[in-house]
């Protein structure tokens, strides 16, 4: 899962890093942060693709994203 959704983000040149990474299996739970460039306009709608992705991949989970704040320039 963690390859998949490490894969999946390399799509996205916005996407700067993806860390804390964690499975709950029994509750059926991905949780993950997501690092966005701070320039770009549409973090939101990456984020949301990108579990949209994911969900189709592995229909019986969760996923929650955190979006981390990009501080570099």
């Amino acid at each position: 899962m963690k390859k998949t959704l490490s894969a999946l983000v390399q799509e996205y040149p916005e996407v700067l890093q993806m860390h804390g990474f964690y499975v709950d299996t029994e509750k059926k739970l991905v949780s993950f942060d997501l690092i966005i460039d701070f320039k770009a306009e549409n973090k939101e709608k990456i984020e949301g693709d990108i579990i949209e992705r994911m969900k189709k991949r592995y229909a019986a989970y969760e996923f929650i994203a955190v979006l981390d704040s990009d501080v570099s320039d």
